[in-house]
């Protein structure tokens, strides 16, 4: 299935690249802190190496700022380029594996 538009919703963009970007920052950052369990010096705050369950948590905190913070800034650069080209041309999204859902 293939859908072309002038621009995509800012609230669409940002959901997708919060599900792509935000969610596999978040996940990376939950392994780092597994590791960190197991005596791993994956997590440093401040240039100190923190270990143990506190590394846990706070590559959790880490990892959610992070997310949070790069899915802002693709957002905003996203919103920008899709400015530029809805200026020169239409966005086309190909579908996959498309699913029927009722409203």
């Amino acid at each position: 299935m293939e859908i072309s538009a002038k621009t995509i919703s800012k609230k669409s963009l940002f959901n997708i690249l919060f599900k792509s970007i935000g969610l596999g920052l978040l996940l990376f950052s939950l392994l780092m802190g597994i590791l960190s369990i197991f005596g791993f010096e994956t997590v440093t705050w401040n240039e100190e190496h923190i270990t143990g369950i506190m590394g846990l948590v706070t590559s959790i905190f880490i990892g959610l700022f992070l997310s949070v913070f790069f899915t802002a800034f693709m957002w905003l650069l996203g919103v920008l380029g899709l400015w530029v080209n809805s200026k020169f041309s239409s966005v086309t999204i190909v579908f996959k594996q498309v699913t029927k859902t009722e409203n």
